[in-house]
Formats: C-alpha cells, structure tokens, sequence
C-alpha cells in the first residue's frame, strides 16, 4: 500500500471536527434513552408516593370534617404495615440489587388484582361453598370452612400473587435473585393492603381498631410470607433451571395460608351455630387459635427466609435467558 493510500486512511478513521461516528451517535442515542427512562421512573415512584400520602391525608380530613378522627387512624394503620415490610426488605437490604419503580408497579398490579380475585372467590363461595352450608351439622361446618379457607381464600389468592410474579419474572430490570422474591412479596403486599384496607373500614369504633392491629401484626406479614415463597419457586425456575409446575409453586403457599384462615374461620362458624358450646369453651378455643395463627405466621416467616438464603445463595449470577 502507498504512503498517500495509508495517510488517507488513517485520516478517515480520525472523526474530524464536526462529524460523529456512527457509533458514537448510538451510543449518545442510547444514553438519551436510558435518561428519559430513568426520568420516567422517577416520575412513577414520586407520583406513587404522593397518591399515598394523598390518600391519608384526605382521610385525616374526612375525619375530623366528620368529627371521627379514628378514620383516619384506621386508614393509616391498614397502609402502614405493608410499607414498613417493604422499606425493612429494600431500603435496608437490598436497595443496590432491586428496580425502585419495578417493585412500586408489583404493589400496584397487586393492588388490581385483587378485584377479579374477590369476583372469584365470590363465584365459588356462592356455587360450591354456599350450597353445602345450609347443613348445620359439625361435620359439615368443618368441610365447608374448610374448603372456604384453602380453596375459595388460600388457592385463589396464591394463585394471584403467582400471576403477579410471572408479570414481573421475564422484565429485564430482574437481574438479581433477591430482587425477584422482593417483587413478589411487593405484590403479594399490594394486595394485602386493599384486603386490610377493606377488612377495616367494613367495622367500626373499637372493632375497627382491633381488627387494624391484629391484620397489621398477623394477616399482612402472612401474606408477604406467602409471597416470599412465591418469589423462590419463580426463583429455582428462573435462575436455577428448576421445573416447577403452578402447583409446585403454590403448594406451600397455599397451606400455610390455608392453615391461618381454617383456624381463624373454625372458630368464626362454631361461635355462630345454634347449638354452640358455652361461651367459655368458644373463648378457650378463640385462645388457643390465636396461639396457633401466631405460630403458623412465625413458622412461615422463618421457613420463608430460610428459603430465600439458601436458593438465592445458589442462584446468584446464574439468571438463564429465554
């Protein structure tokens, strides 16, 4: 090759003054993408977060307009228990390995579902449940409470927070095992709160506020529970090449939420038949399923963690692409 013929292409591959390689102009382009993104997701979370405040505060307002403080009381313990799991999962623990705004959009497709899940629920209590409950029999009363907690509440809600994970598993954003489990415990949560939310202001006065602590204590850490268990099936599935099934995954899920309900729901239905025992035998029993939802609820929790250190400790690193 000539000196002219090496001169000239030396000089080509110089960008000159006022030209842009072609890779360079991608590159800037990209980079212009993934700030309007992350301007985006800054938008999500802050609005997110002044819909919420939005919401208690107007509860606050409602509440002294109407003279009743306690509403907004009762609406500000039926959302705080889920926040304050969430800020203990990610602001203390994981916040360098999770998507911010991807886990605010997992609390809010939990906060959605969970309408069609309460139209479900409502059509298999009414066309299986509700036929055998005109039996006043012991017996039966046992079945059907039964089958009211594991099939019509346990099934049909693991089985949304299932959907929830696997609206999140295959988004680019989940690149960390933790991340995935804290995804579906932060939809599992979102559902929990609209549950809490309505179990609450459907009482009133001392009630209500009772109902608000024991849910906040027992009923949504059990669902975040669940949830965490959800996330590690999906985990083992997603990371680890694991085959697991739908039923796989909310096997456990399902009897431990199950489990909580039937006690809770037992003790419901015998207090409420004619023939009912005495009222210290009703209070003894009362007792000793708080015991037990209590235990089922620690039980879970320790399981759950369990799980999650052991299968992300394995899967880290190892997310499989489709």
């Amino acid at each position: 090759m000539s000196k002219r013929a090496i001169a000239d292409a030396e000089y080509a591959a110089v960008p000159q003054p006022g030209t842009v390689s072609l890779a360079q102009a991608a590159a800037t382009e990209l980079a212009l993408i993934n700030q309007q993104r992350e301007s985006c997701k800054q938008y999500v979370v802050t609005g997110f977060f002044l819909l919420i405040a939005l919401i208690v505060l107007e509860a606050w307002f409602l509440g002294f307009q109407m003279h009743q403080p306690i509403i907004g009381v009762l609406v500000t313990l039926a959302i705080l228990p889920g926040f304050l799991i969430m800020y203990f999962i990610y602001w203390k623990d994981s916040s360098d390995v999770l998507d911010l705004e991807l886990a605010i959009r997992a609390f809010a497709y939990g906060v959605v579902c969970v309408i069609p899940c309460a139209i479900t629920e409502l059509l298999i209590s009414g066309f299986i449940v509700a036929p055998l409950a005109a039996t006043k029999q012991i017996e039966m009363v046992v079945f059907v409470v039964f089958l009211q907690a594991f099939l019509v509440a346990a099934f049909c809600e693991e089985a949304m927070k299932y959907f929830i994970a696997c609206c999140v598993e295959d988004r680019a954003e989940v690149h960390h095992p933790y991340g995935m489990v804290v995804y579906a415990v932060s939809g599992a949560l979102g559902a929990a709160t609209l549950e809490n939310l309505g179990y609450i202001m459907s009482n009133s006065g001392a009630t209500a506020l009772i109902t608000a602590i024991v849910r906040g204590v027992l009923a949504v850490p059990l669902h975040g529970t669940t949830g965490g268990l959800i996330g590690v099936g999906i985990v083992r599935r997603a990371f680890l090449a694991t085959e697991l099934s739908f039923f796989e995954v909310i096997r456990m899920p399902v009897l431990i939420h199950g489990s909580y309900d039937f006690l809770l729901m037992l003790v419901a239905a015998l207090s409420s038949m004619p023939n009912k025992q005495s009222e210290d035998d009703i209070s003894m029993w009362a007792v000793a399923a708080m015991v037990s939802v209590c235990a089922i609820v620690c039980a879970g929790f320790i399981h759950t963690r369990n799980e999650v250190d052991a299968v992300c400790g394995q899967a880290t690193g190892k997310r499989l692409l489709y």
